[in-house]
């Protein structure tokens, strides 16, 4: 999978933009991922260590389930068609395929990252159905720094230019 450009691209921007998300987090409203991965809150340098590898790997396995369809998510010269689109809607529980072995809490996390960043925050849209998790708080995290790479975007894109953060910023302003 990181051998396709645009995705590893995407992978590493939705990295960073996790990693600064969950930096703020964790120093101004560490409670908030209580219970990700099975860990209880603590107030220390170790906690925000641990915290911050477990968010990367859910990172680095959110998108797994694309290499069941890297023709379609490597397509950027045209839109997709609607066939190609649903394919590509499954990627997220295509973890599972994937990963067969023992499912201890640090795993299910990862699971859920990639089960579930596409769902909408209030259950009623993405994909797939789904429901909340004791992991919400990094499929939250994800989500969104998924969401704002989409939508600045400008590789590997077939649906036009990304926009600028700036851009972006006013829309959330808005």
């Amino acid at each position: 999978i990181y051998a396709n450009k645009p995705l590893y691209v995407h992978t590493m921007m939705v990295k960073e933009i996790s990693g600064v998300i969950l930096s703020y987090i964790l120093e101004h409203n560490p409670r908030y991922v209580a219970g990700v991965g099975g860990e209880e809150w603590e107030d220390s340098r170790a906690y925000r260590d641990k915290m911050g590898k477990l968010m990367e790997k859910c990172v680095l396995f959110h998108d797994i389930g694309k290499y069941f369809c890297l023709d379609y998510v490597s397509n950027s010269s045209r839109n997709l068609t609607d066939d190609e689109f649903e394919i590509i809607k499954e990627h997220p529980a295509n973890f599972s395929k994937i990963y067969q072995g023992r499912m201890n809490r640090e795993v299910e996390c990862v699971h859920d990252c990639a089960l579930l960043h596409h769902l909408w925050f209030n259950e009623k849209g993405g994909y797939p159905e789904g429901k909340h998790t004791m992991n919400q708080p990094f499929v939250n995290i994800i989500s969104i720094a998924d969401s704002i790479d989409a939508a600045t975007d400008n590789i590997g894109r077939p649906y036009g230019q990304g926009k600028t953060l700036d851009v972006l910023l006013e829309e959330f302003e808005g």
